[in-house]
């Protein structure tokens, strides 16, 4: 038995049809949306808008990785950072020890 994705579970709520669904997130064919319910998973674009149309309930970065990469790295902790580049000072501190 087929495990009902949280994509088919909001269409289902909110009692529209693929093509409904589909005009409501942007994907013009109802086979498309068909595959996007089935796996759960879709471009960037349509994310955010079933993210929006389910008011948050369908966390967008669980449909799609570019969302979840930029998610995590606007959260990511500050000391796994890129560290900043080093002032014009130091860097003429260490070329002189260099020497």
């Amino acid at each position: 038995m087929q495990q009902i994705t949280p994509i088919a579970e909001l269409r289902r709520n909110l009692g529209l049809t693929l093509e409904e669904f589909g005009k409501a997130i942007g994907i013009a064919s109802k086979g498309n949306v068909s595959i996007i319910e089935r796996s759960g998973r879709c471009s960037l674009e349509a994310a955010i808008a079933i993210e929006k149309l389910s008011n948050g309930s369908v966390d967008a970065a669980i449909l799609n990785d570019g969302v979840r990469l930029a998610r995590e790295a606007v959260h990511a902790p500050a000391d796994t950072a890129t560290p900043a580049p080093a002032s014009s000072d130091t860097l003429s501190e260490n070329v002189g020890e260099a020497a």
